[in-house]
């Protein structure tokens, strides 16, 4: 009784700390006052009266777009930090976990392809994120020329796919199975809600993945990680064998089924960011309304933290407009 209590409180903290954060994620119309500007100097000035400014700030004169994105990631793994502490235990390593562990995934990824080509060291650094559950430095400071990499450096879950994938002989293959063995470790290590959402984003990514290796010409079957919460496996199926203007009336039934219509509306010039943007969206919308009908629980840290990092990415998404011009009005749509 008493550690239920105890979480309880725990809980009603993190909804206090949340409800003092929502209100500084960005509106709609920040992101039209960003996009109305007259090119990316104007749209930092105009972050730098939001939330983003004392990272804004920070950023030396005539920053590359490689730096202002960088500050963006510290901006959000400095919200993760703040929010994440506030879980109470066991919940907060399955939170923990479900947030950075996505990045983690791709700093394993970014480690496995260095390997297999073999990649100078500085050339594997800039590609590692520090918003994982474990720090890149640390990780970085052991690779070696010719991107020779120590696994025993990888926390330990993640060491023996790693090994495997690095025994297999092409990158393909061994990306999907690194790939696999991560989500594999996800769903064995989060139950309850967590695993809910961790499903529900392997319905997401298995949609991306589909319509990314149609546009490609690709075999789509071999691509996808694991049947999620609401694709059944025939589903994934059908899905796999119909043409990319079908995908839309095989998941009518499903949430997903308006962002992948608007994405292939949009035409390809915008993809992938417009179909992440997209299906993100849903993927927070889902996430939100959890919050709403179960406030004092993980699910209000949840949401926030994933309407963070799609603001991130969208604000990405708008400063790459500004500096190379992607279509405006498809970054238009998704923020309407």
């Amino acid at each position: 009784m008493h550690e239920i209590q105890e979480k309880n409180m725990g809980n009603a903290g993190v909804w206090g700390l949340v409800s003092g954060l929502n209100p500084g994620l960005l509106k709609k119309k920040d992101y039209e006052a960003l996009m109305s500007g007259q090119g990316l100097s104007s749209a930092l000035s105009y972050l730098e009266s939001t939330v983003y400014g004392k990272y804004m700030k920070g950023l030396p004169q005539g920053a590359t777009l490689i730096e202002i994105h960088r500050i963006l990631d510290m901006s959000y793994k400095d919200s993760c930090d703040e929010v994440l502490d506030y879980i109470p235990q066991p919940d907060r390593d399955m939170a923990v976990l479900f947030i950075r562990g996505i990045w983690d995934l791709q700093n394993l990824l970014a480690i496995l392809r260095a390997n297999k080509n073999k990649c100078e060291k500085d050339i594997l650094e800039q590609s590692l994120s520090p918003l994982g559950t474990f720090d890149p430095k640390t990780i970085s400071g052991t690779i070696k020329s010719g991107g020779e990499f120590p696994v025993y450096a990888l926390p330990k879950a993640y060491r023996r796919p790693m090994e495997s994938a690095m025994d297999m002989g092409g990158l393909s293959e061994a990306e999907r199975f690194l790939e696999r063995s991560f989500w594999d470790y996800l769903l064995m290590s989060c139950g309850g809600e967590f695993r809910e959402n961790v499903l529900q984003y392997l319905d997401i990514l298995n949609l991306r993945t589909l319509i990314m290796c149609k546009l490609a010409g690709v075999e789509a079957k071999t691509h996808i990680i694991s049947r999620g919460l609401l694709l059944s496996e025939n589903m994934l199926e059908r899905l796999a064998a119909s043409d990319i203007h079908s995908l839309p009336q095989i998941i009518s039934n499903t949430p997903y089924y308006g962002a992948v219509l608007r994405a292939l509306k949009d035409g390809e010039e915008s993809f992938p960011d417009a179909l992440d943007l997209h299906l993100s969206g849903v993927f927070c919308d889902i996430l939100s309304q959890k919050a709403i009908q179960f406030p004092v629980s993980p699910n209000s840290a949840i949401a926030y933290l994933k309407n963070k990092e799609r603001e991130v990415n969208l604000l990405k998404a708008i400063l790459s407009l500004m500096a190379y011009g992607m279509p405006k009005k498809v970054l238009m749509g998704v923020v309407s």
